[in-house]
């Protein structure tokens, strides 16, 4: 990460926590379960939740945005967010993203209207662990920042927070000096 990231970054972080401590009225900006305030995502409009995103993460080089079509006909909008060097792009190319591009049946929808059943697509499509359905921006934004990648669906006012965390590693080697 270069030091003009790291420094935009770490400002984006501190208005972050700052908007988060104002809305919940508390010290942390992530309690214990991963949850924040009680934003819930603005709209089941995937334009209008990459837009809150995209506010809330701001235009960090680091900030993947995904954008694609999938299910059926490819009709379905769908988008994976995420910050480069925390998560593992391996996992999310062969557990995340194949399954969705390449599953052409109908996505699972929920009885009467109201979008599509995300616990579904989470056991359905994903093929990876650590899968969870959440409807609070600003918890997601928590998942984001914390290595998760998040996948909204057009039609969806939840999203699915995927656990994707890239642990660096270094090799077992003899010290230089003793």
């Amino acid at each position: 990460m270069s030091t003009d990231t790291g420094v935009s970054m770490f400002k984006f972080l501190k208005r972050f926590i700052a908007r988060i401590r104002i809305r919940a009225g508390t010290t942390a900006p992530c309690n214990a379960a991963g949850d924040a305030g009680a934003a819930s995502l603005p709209s089941a409009a995937l334009g209008e939740n990459l837009r809150y995103f995209r506010d809330v993460l701001g235009d960090s080089a680091d900030l993947i945005i995904r954008e694609f079509s999938f299910g059926r006909d490819r009709k379905t909008g769908g988008a994976l967010i995420m910050i480069d060097g925390l998560i593992d792009k391996d996992q999310i190319d062969l557990a995340v993203m194949q399954p969705l591009m390449f599953e052409t049946g109908p996505l699972p929808r929920l009885a009467g209207p109201g979008g599509f059943d995300m616990d579904a697509i989470g056991r359905s499509l994903l093929s990876t662990c650590g899968v969870r359905k959440k409807a609070d921006g600003d918890a997601l934004v928590c998942d984001i920042l914390s290595g998760n990648a998040v996948l909204l669906v057009d039609g969806s006012r939840e999203a699915l927070s995927i656990e994707a965390r890239k642990y660096e590693h270094r090799p077992v080697e003899e010290p230089g000096t003793q």
